[in-house]
């Protein structure tokens, strides 16, 4: 099994899938791609950053290889999506952007505020997972907005961590799920209950519990380790429903940020860590087998090379950072080939 490149998009990053549509991003400008017609179409500059003010920083931030400057996503339609940039999270509409509310711990020295598993738009509901360096782990929280009301509150973390790396939706019981790290102490799986925000701790305690991004079927939560193989022995861990019971699938040699699930496999995208090469590892549902369906090589001198991954309707998409094969950044447009 592997994946057949269809289409590069060379310099894009990948923000969101719907249907057909892609929501991708060049330096700080959105754009959307049909993938029927092939219609790269600019939606807008994304402003109000104060990064805009610094002349060429889209190849700045190519040549440092620092290329996630923003995240944005799609909601209930095509024509209207939620941006965060520089701690503010913005309504995008008709090309203006508004101003719903501001993160507390983001920028320069402390970092980017959310990773792209920390935003949820769950019906007119935003959550977004604090997520920056918090050397001195201090209070970490959940914000919560009610795009109807505009009521925000903040849900503190109840244990000591130091960020939050994903915040998801399971559609199987529609509970929400909160994942935490790094120590081993502080990586936490758990759930929230959305009226009386109460958590339930599902496991912590080791580096097998420390995720960035969970898939979920019928009978098992699937998620790959964001931990140091060589010293927590971790990798594609999968979780039964029924009781909690761990299963580690298979061992890696680097961190797991991003998963999917496409049809009847599960996409992992392992990092460039730990590892010279990143890749795209499937697992089989049907079969029960685990594989490689793509290895890239990062570049050297960069930040560690990262896959995102999306799916559309019938299509895989890639967006693979600071590798030899793509460069600083490109999308590509995939299928599977059995």
């Amino acid at each position: 099994m592997a994946l057949k490149i269809e289409r590069v998009l060379k310099d894009f990053l990948l923000q969101d899938t719907k249907e057909n549509i892609l929501l991708l991003s060049r330096g700080l400008a959105l754009y959307t791609y049909d993938l029927i017609t092939n219609q790269l179409v600019r939606l807008t500059k994304v402003s109000h950053t104060g990064l805009e003010r610094f002349p060429g920083i889209y190849k700045i931030s190519k040549t440092l290889g620092i290329l996630e400057l923003f995240e944005a996503r799609f909601l209930s339609d095509k024509n209207h999506f939620i941006v965060i940039i520089n701690g503010g999270v913005y309504l995008l509409e008709n090309g203006r952007f508004k101003l719903l509310f501001t993160l507390d711990n983001h920028g320069f020295l402390k970092g980017r505020g959310v990773l792209p598993n920390g935003l949820l738009i769950d019906s007119e509901i935003i959550y977004i997972g604090e997520y920056w360096r918090n050397k001195h782990r201090q209070t970490i929280h959940i914000y919560r907005y009610n795009m109807k009301s505009h009521e925000l509150l903040k849900i503190k973390i109840p244990w000591n961590t130091r960020h939050i790396h994903f915040i998801q939706k399971d559609p199987f019981t529609n509970k929400i799920f909160v994942g935490t790290g790094d120590t081993d102490n502080e990586s936490v799986i758990a759930t929230i209950e959305p009226a009386t925000f109460k958590f339930d701790v599902i496991g912590k305690g080791s580096q097998v519990w420390r995720a960035v991004s969970l898939v979920f079927t019928d009978n098992y939560i699937y998620w790959g380790t964001d931990g140091f193989i060589k010293k927590n022995n971790c990798g594609i861990v999968r979780m039964k429903r029924s009781e909690k019971a761990l299963e580690i699938l298979s061992l890696i040699d680097s961190t797991v940020f991003y998963s999917v699930k496409f049809k009847n496999n599960i996409l992992f995208g392992k990092s460039g860590e730990f590892s010279e090469h990143l890749s795209i590892i499937f697992y089989d549902l049907s079969r029960s087998i685990v594989g490689k369906m793509m290895v890239l090589t990062k570049q050297k001198k960069r930040p560690h090379g990262i896959i995102r991954i999306g799916i559309s309707t019938d299509k895989v998409i890639l967006s693979p950072i600071n590798t030899k094969e793509f460069g600083a950044i490109s999308t590509l447009i995939c299928s599977i080939k059995e």
